[in-house]
């Protein structure tokens, strides 16, 4: 049974839904703006200008220069129903690329990448435009301070929380595969708001220092901790224990 209905009078618009659909097996019928949809279709697909003439509860909206692809949206819709979206969580990797992962529910919707942080951030506006939820989250990752700080300027007015994300151990798999891994890792670690991570980020060197110190003291001169966990360590978010551990398990991965 058909469930999708492409309702618009753009052509433009049209070939390029069409082509994402027939690409992905999706089956669909189409219509012009002011016709009566058909009470099995469960999803409509329209332009964000011809939205307002549809009557329906489920409108995806989908505009000409939009790269961000609707199918995974879609798929949510037509497998689930209408489920109830609480939280839109995404993660963000920057760098040279930006890698990008959407987690809906909690559940791992998807991944992208970017090769600027003005593409990033129309992604991420994109993604934050497709989900409504109650709550919506971006965390991005503080390893490229340039890039982040970049892109976070292009976010300050998305109706979302920020986090920055402190990217200790999220980076693994190969350099294809990095990116989009970092930033599910990213997505699924809570951070700080970027006024509490500039804070943090201004504890005085002398103090880092001096835990530093403290964590050789503590292990006779074998491990000393590095710069991110002893800052860790001065706002009490972990304890020096803890961080010795991290720090001992970091470098005994490294020599194995």
């Amino acid at each position: 049974m058909v469930e999708v209905a492409v309702v618009t009078g753009n052509m433009r618009l049209y070939y390029k839904v069409v082509q994402e659909l027939k690409n992905e097996g999706i089956t669909f019928i189409s219509m012009k703006p002011g016709e009566v949809i058909p009470t099995e279709i469960k999803c409509v697909i329209t332009s964000s200008s011809e939205k307002t003439l549809i009557q329906h509860p489920n409108i995806l909206t989908v505009d000409t220069e939009d790269s961000f692809p609707i199918v995974q949206k879609l798929r949510l819709v037509l497998t689930e129903g209408e489920p109830p979206i609480t939280i839109v969580t995404i993660g963000v990797d920057p760098g040279i690329t930006y890698g990008i992962a959407v987690l809906v529910n909690e559940r791992m919707l998807d991944t992208y990448k970017a090769f600027s942080s003005k593409n990033a951030s129309k992604i991420i506006k994109n993604i934050l435009e497709t989900f409504p939820a109650a709550r919506k989250i971006i965390r991005i990752g503080t390893g490229a301070p340039l890039y982040y700080k970049q892109l976070l300027e292009l976010l300050t007015d998305v109706n979302a929380e920020l986090e920055l994300v402190n990217e200790f151990e999220t980076s693994s798999g190969t350099r294809a595969t990095k990116d989009t891994k970092a930033a599910l890792a990213i997505a699924k670690k809570k951070g700080l708001k970027p006024q509490e991570f500039e804070k943090v980020q201004r504890i005085k060197k002398g103090t880092i220092k001096h835990i530093q110190k403290m964590s050789r003291q503590a292990t006779q001169g074998k491990i000393t901790i590095d710069e991110s966990n002893a800052r860790k360590v001065a706002i009490g978010e972990i304890s020096l224990d803890f961080a010795i551990a991290a720090q001992k398990k970091k470098t005994t991965r490294k020599d194995s």
